[in-house]
């Protein structure tokens, strides 16, 4: 069954034919529904997307003039950004001052280069290219620490699944002999060696590179004049 509605008809019911709107405070007039906050949708009146249904739009709250970066921010992207960099700024530098400064002469450790471990020669000659290269380039690096990826407890296997087994079923279970298949467990594991390791970086170890720098830029100068 259709039915046929005089949309003129029935709003002017709802609303009065002019209506004074008040423009809040760091808000300008929503330019898709011209204020109304009603948007003619195909066939039908809806209520308008861009400024949900209000009639007018939020400017970042930072006094920018820009729009807001979505409804539930109160601030536009470029804003939302600058105060993340600053955050991470803030970060970045209260990690720095707490970590333990340490020259790369005396450091004997390894480096993360994209999540990649490299030593100390590795390290330095990519630090050469970029210096070379006029490419950016660090004052200092986190130095890094390494954690073994497998570490098998054997007790903690049996426990696990006597999960799924029948109630108190661990408690049943004869355990001579465990210590020594976890003793040959763990010798396995050292054999690994580094091939058991990851690196992440440590931010209690700031590696300083100043000295390192300066001695690349004096190889250069040499090589050049050469």
């Amino acid at each position: 069954m259709k039915k046929t509605i005089n949309w003129k008809e029935e709003f002017t019911k709802l609303f009065p034919e002019t209506t004074v709107r008040e423009l809040k405070p760091n808000h300008i007039w929503c330019d898709k529904c011209n204020g109304i906050s009603f948007i003619k949708n195909g066939n039908y009146i809806s209520s308008c997307t861009k400024c949900h249904g209000e009639g007018q739009i939020e400017l970042c709250t930072e006094g920018c003039g820009r729009l807001k970066y979505s409804y539930y921010y109160t601030v536009c992207k470029e804003c939302k950004d600058k105060k993340q960099e600053e955050i991470e700024f803030r970060k970045e530098k209260e990690a720095f001052e707490k970590a333990t400064k340490i020259s790369f002469n005396d450091y004997d450790g390894m480096f993360l280069d994209n999540e990649r471990a490299i030593d100390k020669e590795e390290f330095e000659e990519n630090l050469y290219y970029k210096i070379l290269e006029d490419d950016n380039y660090p004052d200092y690096v986190y130095g890094t620490r390494k954690q073994h990826v497998i570490n098998i407890d054997f007790k903690d296997i049996i426990y696990n699944a006597c999960e799924d087994g029948y109630e108190d079923m661990d408690s049943f279970l004869d355990y001579k002999g465990v210590d020594e298949i976890q003793n040959k467990i763990d010798e396995w594991i050292d054999k690994q060696g580094d091939a058991n390791y990851i690196y992440y970086e440590d931010y209690k170890t700031v590696v300083l590179l100043n000295d390192l720098i300066t001695e690349i830029k004096e190889q250069i100068e040499k090589e050049r004049n050469r």
